[in-house]
């Protein structure tokens, strides 16, 4: 029973959640902070040559890119996914003015919160 009222709670109030969750981040970053932390890429950065810089360079130029691919691909996904909620929640309220089907409505209101 508890657990049921702490969900129904975390899904009025989500903002707590995030405030908590704000919380821990930042007592972790402060944790981080004041620890000095070697990095393993970082030893002997000094015995690099120019061209292993440079090739480390276009790598993260080769990396961006991946990125905004994928970011692209995944707005077109959104871009269509959008659309088509649009699209059907037109065909929807059609259907429910031409029938006069209220039930319609109730489902597709159960159905969203699901």
């Amino acid at each position: 029973m508890v657990e049921l009222v702490k969900k129904i709670f975390q899904k009025i109030f989500p903002f707590v959640a995030n405030v908590q969750d704000n919380n821990k981040i930042k007592n972790k970053l402060n944790l981080l902070s004041s620890v000095k932390t070697d990095l393993e890429y970082m030893k002997e950065y000094n015995a690099l040559s120019i061209d292993q810089l440079k090739d480390f360079y276009n790598d993260t130029f080769e990396i961006k890119n991946k990125l905004e691919d994928k970011a692209k691909i995944n707005i077109v996904g959104l871009t269509i996914s959008i659309s088509l909620i649009l699209g059907l929640s037109n065909l929807i309220t059609k259907i429910n003015e031409s029938f006069g089907m209220n039930w319609i409505t109730i489902i597709v209101i159960i159905l969203s919160f699901l």
